[in-house]
């Protein structure tokens, strides 16, 4: 047996935690020797793992790109005086309504565009008004146009010249512009394929408009603001099961149920809903939604929440021409890398003490419908699952009051994604290195470094130590939710015991049995089968690499760029590496238009 662990490693385990946790740790410590630790039961909990990745994931640009069909739905609050975007095509603030904020700039500067009209020698009046479907009063481009064909247009445009007939002003301050296609399809636009590639060839442009510069507006919260966040790439519109938690789920029975999709999915339809939804149903409990596409932003149901502070000009659109290239990538930057793993809990809180998820529902099949076999797919829920889960969303924000706000201010929530982040950032790396081993008797020999700081030197042997691992399952949960039973439990709770159990006793078992002692093809066995079963995004970040190059960032297919290897295998892209992947255009997030 090995000689007592000593206090120096403890005390040094202590300082090394994430500060705020460690005097967790310290009364955790000092119990240990007083007390025996309760024995985690088999949990009935279904879809543990799926649940604890959603808990690691929330409120993530990287993980909940891996992870993009989102089944669950948290209270989440953005604190007043938090700094908000929006693009628009006019200056004049938006007083009421609802509307679209984005935490980045560079996000929101994507959408400071209004249509414009050119002069057309054609017409006397070269301000001859245009149709009523492209242009909204303050000149900002209507929905039907999407950023997929928004860039996919200022592509063609900057690789092949303008086309015939394309007017630009020789002022060099408007830049390139983005210019509206042509649209002879006989059907009525809701009838529409959105999904066919772009036409070959140059763009075909209308004659009279193009777009042009717009605002970049800020705003801030008056007072918090309090948000249902709607996990996953919930703002990606596509037909991979990025909506469903929303169109076939929340808006099930909506007369704003989005109908036969335009090309950005009925996003209007959807967004009138969904605050219709907030305000009668859940009688204005939530002011707000929180999703995430290229970054994450709020539909804020009412404008009068926030206050307007500045609109600035922007003379060019932050992904349009070639002299934007630059800037393209220093907004994949912004809304990617610098936002990877949060984008900064002084800016979003995500309540994970009660939440609601359909990975909870035991009689739901979430991978039936799934395109690789690991997303899950609320598509084509049936009635009953669909009642169930939107009762469980309205009961969770009908109770926020008595709920969040109590709790937040007594001091007694726990933060259950820091308590599973505890857990990742002590395993992920060790795990990884435990596979790199060639030599049986030396993985054995690792693993052992890492299980027997939980063993009881007086007490436990290495066959016999239940209580050990005990010890190492509730290494991280907060004490006092670790000396009585639980009978029923924060399901957050549940879901990282139970994968906290299938760590240990995988290292337990490979550390005490037998028959594993010189067999590193089974040892592997069991660390895959481990790493399979919890799937961490970290393990996908850009291969072995722990971060790219300077001029790199980790590039991931997010809506509506990147391509299947680049949502398969992320990879580390430098400025026109990146560029070329974008140009693909979705080819992942679009099946139709797959290599």
């Amino acid at each position: 047996m090995r000689p007592p662990i000593s206090k120096t490693i403890v005390l040094l385990s202590i300082w090394l935690a994430p500060q705020g946790y460690q005097a967790h740790l310290i009364h955790a410590y000092s119990l240990s020797a007083a007390r025996s630790y309760q024995k985690i039961h088999e949990t009935s909990l279904p879809n543990p793992e799926h649940i604890f990745r959603t808990l690691v994931s929330a409120g993530r640009q990287f993980p909940s790109s891996l992870n993009h069909n989102g089944v669950s739905y948290f209270l989440a609050t953005v604190p007043a005086g938090t700094r908000l975007y929006h693009g628009r095509g006019g200056k004049q603030p938006v007083e009421s309504g609802f509307e679209w904020l984005a935490f980045e700039p560079e996000h929101a500067s994507n959408f400071a565009i209004r249509v414009c009209e050119l002069p057309d020698q054609s017409h006397s009046d070269s301000r001859a008004k245009g149709p009523e479907h492209l242009i909204s009063s303050d000149g900002s481009a209507k929905w039907w146009l999407s950023p997929e064909q928004l860039f996919a247009y200022a592509s063609s445009a900057t690789q092949q010249g303008f086309p015939d007939g394309c007017i630009c002003p020789p002022d060099s301050r408007h830049g390139p512009y983005l210019r509206l296609p042509h649209n002879d399809d006989p059907r009525p636009r809701d009838q529409q394929s959105i999904l066919a590639p772009p036409p070959k060839g140059p763009p075909r442009l209308p004659k009279h408009f193009c777009i042009d510069s717009g605002y970049l507006h800020r705003y801030s919260p008056i007072s918090d603001l309090h948000l249902l966040y709607i996990d996953g790439m919930s703002a990606a519109k596509c037909d991979l099961g990025t909506l469903a938690s929303q169109d076939d789920v929340l808006l099930r029975n909506s007369s704003y149920r989005p109908g036969p999709p335009d090309p950005m999915r009925g996003e209007v339809s959807r967004a009138t809903g969904l605050c219709d939804l907030a305000q009668t149903e859940w009688n204005g409990k939530i002011d707000g939604f929180v999703r995430m596409e290229h970054g994450f932003e709020i539909i804020l149901c009412d404008f009068a929440k926030v206050q307007f502070e500045s609109a600035v000009s922007k003379s060019r659109s932050v992904t349009g021409g070639t002299a934007h290239v630059g800037g393209v990538f220093q907004f994949l930057k912004a809304i990617g890398e610098d936002r990877w793993w949060g984008i900064g809990r002084d800016r979003l809180g995500v309540w994970t003490d009660r939440w609601v998820t359909a990975y909870s529902e035991p009689d739901l099949d979430l991978f039936g419908k799934s395109i690789d076999g690991k997303l899950p797919d609320l598509s084509g829920v049936t009635d009953e699952i669909a009642y169930r889960l939107n009762e469980q969303v309205k009961d969770l924000v009908m109770s926020r009051v008595a709920t969040e706000d109590s709790a937040l201010s007594s001091g007694d929530a726990t933060d259950w994604q820091a308590v599973a982040d505890l857990y990742v950032a002590r395993y992920a790396n060790r795990l990884q290195y435990l596979m790199s081993f060639d030599d049986a008797k030396e993985l054995r020999s690792a693993a052992e470094d890492m299980y027997m700081v939980y063993l009881d030197d007086d007490a436990d042997t290495l066959r016999g130590s239940d209580g050990a691992i005990d010890r190492c399952i509730n290494g991280f949960i907060p004490p006092h939710l670790t000396q009585s039973p639980q009978d029923a439990g924060p399901m957050s709770h549940e879901a990282i015991s139970a994968v906290a159990k299938q760590i240990c006793t995988t290292l337990h078992d490979i550390v005490a049995q037998p028959s594993l002692a010189d067999d590193l093809q089974g040892q592997k066995e069991h660390l895959h089968a481990l790493m399979d079963y919890l799937r961490w995004p970290q393990w996908s970040f850009c291969g072995d690499k722990r971060a790219c190059e300077i001029d790199e960032l980790c590039f991931v297919a997010i809506w509506p760029w990147g391509s299947k290897e680049d949502h398969d295998s992320p990879s580390c892209r430098n400025q026109t590496d990146a560029m070329q992947h974008m140009m693909k255009m979705g080819s992942y997030w679009n099946p139709v238009r797959q290599e």
